[in-house]
Formats: C-alpha cells, sequence, structure tokens
C-alpha cells in the first residue's frame, strides 16, 4: 500500500498510519507487541519510499507521525510505538550512514511532537525514542552513541518547541 501510494506521488503519511493502525490492531488480537508490530510497518513504509526515491528523512518524520497518531486511535501504547519507529526507520533505511543520524533526530522531533499532540508522556516518547536508536544502531553496525544523541537532540529540539516545561520532562526522564 505504501509502496504504491508513493510510487504515485499519494500521501505517505496516510497511507503509512493504516498500515500502522491496521499492525497495531493485529497484533493486539494475536497478543504481539504492538511496539514490535510498528517497527515491522514502519520499516516497510521506509523501504517503499526508498524504493521509489523518496526524500528519507522527510518520508521519516510523516510516517512518525502518522504512528503516533495511529497508536493512539487505537488505543495502543505511545512508548512502544515511538520506539518501534525509530527501529523501524533504521531497519527500513536501505542506506545507513552519517545522514542516518540525521534522519533519526528529526524522526525523534516529529515522535515528541506528535506525542504532545494527542496528549501523551513526552518524557516517555522521548525515552522510548533513544532506546530504539540505540537497539536499531547495534543491529545495523552504526555508532551507537552517536545514533542516541540524535534521538536524544531531536526530542529536546521538540520539546523546546512546547515549552520550558517540556523540556525538564524530556531531560528528567530521558536521563533517568
Amino acid at each position: 500500500l505504501v509502496q504504491e501510494t508513493a510510487s504515485v506521488g499519494g500521501n505517505v503519511g496516510n497511507a503509512a498510519m493504516s498500515a500502522v493502525e491496521g499492525s497495531i490492531l493485529a497484533a493486539k488480537e494475536v497478543g504481539m507487541n504492538a511496539g514490535d508490530a510498528v517497527a515491522t510497518a514502519v520499516s516497510s513504509a521506509m523501504n517503499a519510499v526508498g524504493e521509489v526515491g523518496g526524500a528519507t528523512a522527510d518520508a521519516a518524520s510523516g510516517i512518525a507521525t502518522s504512528a503516533i497518531r495511529a497508536t493512539s486511535q487505537v488505543g495502543g501504547e505511545l512508548g512502544g510505538a515511538a520506539k518501534g519507529t525509530i527501529l523501524g526507520v533504521f531497519r527500513g533505511t536501505k542506506d545507513i550512514s552519517a545522514g542516518a543520524f540525521s534522519t533519526v533526530g528529526s524522526t525523534a522531533e516529529s515522535l515528541v511532537k506528535e506525542t504532545a499532540e494527542v496528549g501523551g508522556s513526552l518524557g516517555t516518547a522521548a525515552k522510548n525514542a533513544v532506546e530504539g536508536a540505540i537497539e536499531g544502531a547495534k543491529e545495523t553496525g552504526v555508532d551507537v552513541a552517536a545514533a542516541a544523541s540524535a534521538a536524544a537532540t531531536g526530542a529536546l529540539k521538540a520539546a523546546g518547541d512546547i515549552s520550558a516545561e517540556a523540556v525538564e520532562q524530556v531531560k528528567r526522564t530521558a536521563t533517568g
């Protein structure tokens, strides 16, 4: 669905949102971890974008926003969706390089902003985004510290755009 949508210039974010919603609902039915379902759906969406030559960072941010919105709409756990989204970006991005850290940062930023929009915990979203970056970096063999730093920086940037209180919440939760 996402690949077809991307290939005709459609709204990949909406297609990804539908894919994530379906994945979460199916995961709930069979007792699967919803975060894993989100990671799979996001990975597929990122693969599809890459196959049609989409801009990875822009696509990842749009997909992240859609993943959080979809998770919220079906009553899923937003922290797991944040972690799954970052993992899906790593798994679905064909060219993992230094540019991937920029994508991770902008994705984490979008995750935290959308989590605020749907009334979720910014600290939990930030912490799980960093955890997803660490796990994704280990899986793909890239610099773990750089990936974690990119996610934390993106989360803090989003929090700064929201409020001073949001920054404190993200700092407090993300640094343990």
